[in-house]
């Protein structure tokens, strides 16, 4: 699939629907200050998408956009504490945080259901992938979808 900038605010656009947002402004920079392998960050207050200038893998992209849409909607509803230390947590401990379930949780059901396809998260260790499929449950239910 040949990414472009109309086709990612596309996405942005359709992600935010289902979640009842307000698409946050895209940015597209060369690095992501959170992490020089990110892909994508949200700001803090929810209104700016950093998406990384080139893609490597269109599936990689869109399951981090549609896990950082999730959290501009946790920051909506208030659901979950962002404010957390996301640099210094070890990979286990900072992917158990209820609002990083939730957000992995969610890309896994829209990379689902838009494009037939299942995040499997194998960096991470099976309890934290139970977990992630757990709440997805619990996401397609509220979500009434497949």
């Amino acid at each position: 699939m040949e990414i472009n900038n109309a086709l990612v605010q596309d996405y942005v656009d359709k992600v935010c629907d289902l979640l009842e947002i307000v698409p946050p402004k895209i940015t597209y920079c060369r690095e992501i200050p959170v992490s020089e392998s990110a892909l994508a960050a949200l700001s803090a207050d929810g209104t700016e998408l950093l998406l990384r200038s080139f893609y490597l893998d269109a599936r990689d992209l869109f399951t981090a956009v549609a896990h950082e849409l999730r959290h501009a909607y946790q920051i909506k509803q208030k659901t979950f504490s962002l404010d957390y230390n996301r640099i210094e947590l070890a990979l286990e401990e900072y992917n158990m945080q209820p609002a990083e379930i939730d957000a992995n949780a969610f890309s896994v059901v829209v990379m689902h259901n838009f494009f037939g396809v299942t995040p499997t998260f194998e960096a991470l260790p099976l309890y934290i992938r139970d977990k992630i499929k757990a709440q997805a449950l619990i996401i397609v239910k509220e979500l009434d979808c497949e």
